[in-house]
């Protein structure tokens, strides 16, 4: 209940007390009967009128605790947001840096796993992946030859053809990178 209702159903409750006060007269022969009826119904009516503004008062309190509920979930739920942010961020960084590492032990190009990452990106986008998937390609591209680790200086920076043995070895950075 709002309180323009509450307030016009006091104010019809107070209205009915003074209608009564004025019938019970007419129709009751004796002033004992008629006074014991107005104090009965009087009563009755302050009870109601009481119970109504009570009610009013509950709500208050509890439209005011349900507001700082709210409030304080609002701020929770921002803060998951953030950390859930901070996470993705922190885990892309981590993701870059390892694809770097194992850049960095081969003699390829420096930007190598940057344009890995865009081309992946620009090819998921190209196949038909929305934009969030292509993105998180992108952000796992960088782990493509993380298993390059694992293989031997002496091989993996050999200036010239490998043999038949070091190209064995050299083809198990792949099967690697899924064990990384």
């Amino acid at each position: 209940m709002n309180g323009q209702i509450e307030f016009k159903l006091v104010k019809e409750v107070e209205r009915l007390k003074i209608d009564f006060n004025k019938s019970a007269e007419m129709k009751f022969s004796t002033q004992s009967d008629v006074e014991k009826l107005k104090i009965d119904f009087n009563r009755t009516a302050e009870k109601i009128i009481r119970d109504i503004r009570r009610k009013d008062r509950i709500m208050h309190r509890s439209d005011k605790r349900q507001v700082s509920e709210y409030d304080d979930l609002q701020l929770s739920h921002q803060k998951i947001i953030n950390l859930n942010k901070e996470i993705e961020e922190t885990q892309s960084e981590v993701v870059f840096t390892l694809g770097a590492v194992a850049e960095s032990k081969s003699k390829e190009t420096g930007n190598h796993v940057k344009r890995v990452a865009e081309y992946s990106k620009l090819l998921a986008l190209k196949y038909g992946l929305d934009t969030e998937q292509a993105e998180l390609l992108k952000q796992a591209s960088p782990m493509h030859d993380i298993g390059k680790i694992a293989i031997p200086d002496s091989i993996l920076n050999k200036p010239g053809r490998l043999d038949e043995e070091e190209r064995k070895i050299m083809n198990t950075h792949a099967q690697r990178d899924m064990i990384c």
